[in-house]
């Protein structure tokens, strides 16, 4: 098993969703998976991903991370993933900050994996 370092960006909407002429209004992840070398992590799948997230605001609870599936992974710079999750209610209120977890885990080489966090205001 060996550690990937993994960095993660969010945004908000403006997405246009899969098969459709309609945007996507939710959360957008940009997520950079690379070895301790520096070398970009390719070939990554929806089953590759791990993604939570814990809303924002006055109804924070502790450990009530929110499981979210991933609608569709967009990759067009070696290493890098665009993560696009299903819940568009996923997105933080005015005012609000949700925090996102991504996880990666890989089958090659006895599970390579690394996870981090990322935030997105309303």
């Amino acid at each position: 098993m060996a550690q990937l370092i993994v960095v993660a960006e969010a945004t908000s909407g403006g997405e246009e969703s899969p098969g459709t002429s309609s945007k996507f209004e939710g959360p957008i992840i940009a997520v950079s998976v690379t070895k301790t070398d520096g070398t970009p992590v390719t070939g990554l799948a929806y089953k590759n991903f791990t993604l939570h997230f814990l809303r924002g605001g006055s109804s924070v609870e502790l450990n009530s991370f929110v499981p979210l599936s991933i609608m569709d992974i967009k990759k067009s710079v070696p290493g890098v993933y665009v993560l696009v999750p299903e819940t568009p209610s996923a997105i933080p209120e005015p005012g609000e900050k949700n925090i996102y977890s991504v996880a990666v885990a890989t089958a090659k080489r006895a599970g390579d994996h690394g996870q981090t966090l990322t935030t997105l205001e309303g």
